[in-house]
């Protein structure tokens, strides 16, 4: 019916990445990814008090999860979380047994419906795939939600570099890069020329709403853009320095983007290097 316009957030807490995207005349919907950094059956209060408080303010229709340990993590997290702030945000994926990260798509029911799934089987991680009907405007979305390795080595790179190749296949067989499409989730890239972002973003294929080229990693330019890490710390907590995650949109989606609407959660854009809560 092609009665949607976009409406972006991208948020930056807590390991977070949030956008909502997709807005009709008469109703919003939105769309956001979560990173859980390692979320097991086992977290504690506080983290669980945390991920009840982004949610409740985010008010999300359509979540692209990442992070999540395991099946049993995934259930846990909707039933100690998403279920307890948004009663008809019900989880959807295609799970297997044979990596240490899963990612799961939650969605809002009954304003959507879905109409099809796929699990991607990607070199590090799986990619899932879901196809959505807007029960309101009869309009349908797809969600592309992936957790791509980290790390700057040979090794890392090649394996995003193959990961993106074998995804860009997959969408173009699909038909995908001509439909309402997201593709959602934990990139990794350190600057949007990088192989693996290029390989799904040339000639218009998808677009970043925000656009900001250029070199996002460890670049106070992009201070208000950076989503990792939230923390300080030992290890790759380094502050917010890394541009990790991201929303892109096929360009029929981008038509409707609600223009200066990207917006990183958390990040007010004065904690460069720093903790998302530092002084």
């Amino acid at each position: 019916m092609d009665r949607l316009r976009v409406l972006i957030h991208s948020f930056a807490l807590l390991f977070l990445s949030v956008v909502p995207v997709l807005a009709q005349l008469y109703d919003t919907v939105r769309v956001a990814t979560v990173n859980l950094s390692g979320y097991s059956a086992e977290e504690g209060d506080h983290r669980i008090r945390d991920y009840r408080s982004i949610l409740d303010k985010l008010d999300a229709d359509v979540v692209a999860v990442q992070g999540l340990v395991s099946l049993e993590a995934m259930l846990d997290f909707a039933r100690k979380v998403s279920l307890q702030v948004l009663p008809q945000l019900t989880p959807t994926g295609n799970f297997q047994d044979s990596q240490d990260s899963y990612s799961v798509v939650l969605l809002t029911q009954p304003k959507f419906v879905i109409t099809g799934r796929a699990r991607i089987d990607g070199l590090n991680k799986d990619i899932i795939l879901v196809s959505l009907l807007n029960t309101d405007t009869d309009d349908t979305i797809t969600i592309v939600t992936l957790d791509w390795v980290s790390g700057d080595d040979p090794i890392s790179q090649g394996l995003r570099n193959q990961d993106a190749i074998l995804l860009d296949s997959v969408m173009m067989e699909m038909g995908l890069y001509e439909r309402n499409l997201v593709v959602a989730g934990t990139f990794n890239a350190r600057m949007s020329e990088a192989p693996e972002l290029q390989k799904i973003m040339v000639d218009g294929k998808l677009i970043d709403p925000a656009d900001r080229p250029g070199e996002w990693y460890n670049n106070v330019l992009f201070a208000d853009l950076h989503t990792a890490s939230t923390r300080v710390g030992e290890g790759d907590d380094l502050g917010l320095i890394d541009r990790s995650d991201l929303i892109l949109l096929s360009g029929s989606l981008n038509q409707r983007y609600i223009d200066g609407s990207y917006t990183v959660f958390g990040n007010d854009g004065q904690h460069f290097a720093d903790s998302v809560n530092g002084e």
